[in-house]
């Protein structure tokens, strides 16, 4: 074979050779773009995945912290009330009776606040909202019962001088149902024949006089403690102590 011949051999097995060769290298290639794209991908995934992770985290710390900001204010604004309440009774006793009523919305838009912490939670929010809004609860309950007490009072004087024998059978089955200890199970419903005509005759002489029936359980239950309604007061600001650290905690744990 001449030199022309054996050259052209040689650059045919250089041809074959080198197409597997480019093959190979091409497919490393087109491995080590495609796998450099996926990882591209997979880090622009992640990062879009934490960024909607810290947003999905930002705006739940924002909703649970204007659901605690909208719960302490209602209840604030319940215990003011509730103040309202007492020192009506000092200032006029006759407006005690729609002063009372105009508890009984903020009452509801408390409980309503109460829930809405509740299924925002966590757990011990729920707890603590539901504990303030017994403490607030029992502020009203001494501020209503002193206010009735005084309403009633006021009432009975009003009407002593025209209707003395009714005034003074009233105050006395009051002091009557007292020394018998039966208040406990008047609250209880649970009361004896001698309870039941007693609260019965109390009623008929209410009528008479043309005051409210909710004067029974005024008239029949225990005294206020003098120092009944400070108690109250003083646990109210002990729940709402609790209640920001338990806000401020699952806060600061979003952050």
């Amino acid at each position: 074979m001449d030199l022309e011949g054996i050259g052209a051999v040689a650059a045919a097995g250089a041809a074959l050779f080198g197409v597997p060769v480019a093959f190979w290298v091409g497919h490393r290639q087109v491995k080590a773009a495609v796998q450099t794209a996926e990882a591209t991908y997979r880090a622009a995934l992640d990062g879009v995945r934490a960024q909607g992770f810290n947003e999905q985290a930002q705006w739940r710390r924002s909703v649970r912290r204007d659901a605690y900001a909208s719960m302490l204010q209602t209840a604030l604004e319940y215990r003011e009330h509730a103040d309202k309440v007492y020192w009506q009774a000092l200032r006029g006793p006759s407006d005690i009776p729609a002063v009372m009523q105009d508890a009984d919305p903020l009452r509801a838009v408390m409980s309503h606040k109460a829930l809405v912490v509740s299924l925002e939670g966590p757990d011990e929010m729920s707890d603590t909202a539901h504990s303030l809004v017994v403490a607030a609860d029992a502020v009203m309950y001494e501020s209503r019962k002193w206010a009735s007490d005084l309403h009633c009072r006021w009432l009975l004087e009003q009407r002593a001088t025209a209707h003395r024998q009714e005034v003074e059978r009233i105050r006395d089955l009051q002091a009557s149902f007292r020394s018998r200890g039966y208040p406990p199970q008047f609250t209880t419903r649970r009361m004896t024949d001698e309870a039941r005509e007693m609260v019965s005759e109390l009623e008929s002489l209410l009528q008479a006089l043309d005051m409210p029936l909710s004067h029974v359980y005024t008239l029949c239950h225990e005294e206020q403690p003098p120092l009944a309604r400070i108690d109250t007061q003083i646990a109210f600001e002990s729940a709402i102590e609790k209640f920001l650290a338990a806000a401020r905690a699952v806060l600061d744990e979003a952050v």
